[in-house]
């Protein structure tokens, strides 16, 4: 059950996935009452508007603390084989 109710996604940012212009939007959602954490991609259509794929994951809020800890050893182990820097940009 979530403690309010969200009549629209709330969206905590975005970034572009490649150069067709796809790109990844995180934000929390409800649905059926359930509040998650909803990490998608979307497409711009030729009418310019944005739509969400299939592509993603929903991550109940719980969670949250569980995958920032899975994402942080990732960049760990991503540092230490080099393939970003200290500054979290991806090595070429």
């Amino acid at each position: 059950m979530s403690a309010r109710d969200f009549t629209e996604p709330i969206e905590i940012g975005k970034f572009f996935k490649n150069r067709k212009g796809d790109f990844v939007v995180v934000q929390i959602k409800e649905f059926e009452g359930i509040t998650f954490l909803d990490i998608r991609q979307f497409f711009t259509g030729e009418d310019g508007k944005s739509f969400p794929t299939k592509k993603g994951v929903a991550i109940g809020l719980r969670r949250l603390p569980e995958l920032v800890g899975l994402i942080n050893k990732a960049i760990a182990k991503a540092r230490e084989l080099g393939l970003i820097g200290e500054d979290d940009e991806a090595v070429s």
